[in-house]
């Protein structure tokens, strides 16, 4: 099946989409189980979080083993991220999707919320639609005063 245009939005690109964002929520003594993280992604993606002077960048293995310490470490809990609105674009078997997020949680033990931009590309493989690659950029965060007790 092919879809061209911004109207015609293929079920699996959105359930790929909400997986993606879903993946990631953490109740505050849980590590999420991002082994599926990979599979989202063709095998050769590139993951890119533009931050500070020097981008920080991923392939999916990389990308999976840096937030795993990341929760494993205690030091993001109590987080979850999701999409605020979005555009997409998709020609045939390829796709692009502006999609703006928030999130928050605790980050070394102090709660801050904050917004942020992801650019997605997809394409559309045998398996179905996969990330070919990812980019990201955080607005400046919102820090609070609270502070989350270690358990």
């Amino acid at each position: 099946m092919s879809f061209s245009g911004e109207n015609q939005m293929p079920p699996a690109l959105d359930g790929l989409i909400d997986l993606f964002f879903c993946v990631f929520h953490q109740n505050d003594s849980e590590i999420p189980d991002l082994a599926c993280l990979p599979d989202l992604f063709v095998s050769q993606a590139l993951i890119i979080k533009n931050s500070d002077d020097d981008p920080e960048i991923y392939s999916p293995d990389s990308f999976l083993n840096s937030r795993n310490a990341i929760f494993a470490s205690g030091t993001l809990r109590a987080f979850r991220e999701w999409e605020t609105s979005h555009t997409t674009k998709i020609h045939l078997g390829i796709a692009h999707r502006t999609s703006f997020y928030q999130k928050e949680g605790y980050l070394n033990g102090r709660f801050f919320r904050q917004n942020g931009v992801k650019f997605f590309h997809f394409v559309a493989t045998a398996q179905g639609w996969k990330i070919a690659s990812l980019m990201w950029q955080d607005d400046p965060p919102q820090w609070q005063d609270s502070e989350i007790t270690q358990a």
